[in-house]
């Protein structure tokens, strides 16, 4: 990457043609570096970049909005003096006998305006 940093912008787009084969996007000198590099790393591991591209969007699909927490799991929060149980279900989170997507909707349900659930409920994302 270091030798990357030391051409100029003509140098680089003659680098991404090379590399990718497409005349280069209009983008920031430091990006185009990030691009080129891990262009190489692909070829460099004969890693097909549009599988890999494929691959990585696969794994960042949007959540499913199913609980991170086991199945059961009850959640306790008291707000305004008034103590509320969450149960997470395989569907959900059930609030009073209405099943939500999302702890935000059960948050809302709550308090009438937006949160974020998981903050709301002192969820804690570590694993």
């Amino acid at each position: 990457m270091e030798t990357l940093k030391r051409l100029n912008r003509r140098q680089l787009a003659e680098k991404w043609t090379a590399c990718i084969g497409e005349t280069r996007p209009q983008v920031r000198k430091n990006l185009l570096i990030k691009f080129i590099y891990f262009y190489q790393q692909a070829q460099k591991e004969r890693v097909s970049v549009p599988k890999l591209m494929r691959a990585l969007a696969k794994t960042s699909a949007k959540p499913t909005g199913k609980p991170a927490l086991p199945c059961g799991s009850k959640l306790v929060r008291s707000y305004k003096g008034i103590l509320y149980e969450v149960e997470t279900r395989e569907e959900g989170y059930l609030y009073q006998g209405r099943l939500y997507k999302t702890l935000s909707g059960v948050a809302k349900a709550i308090t009438g305006k937006h949160w974020n659930g998981k903050v709301f409920f002192g969820v804690n994302n570590a694993k």
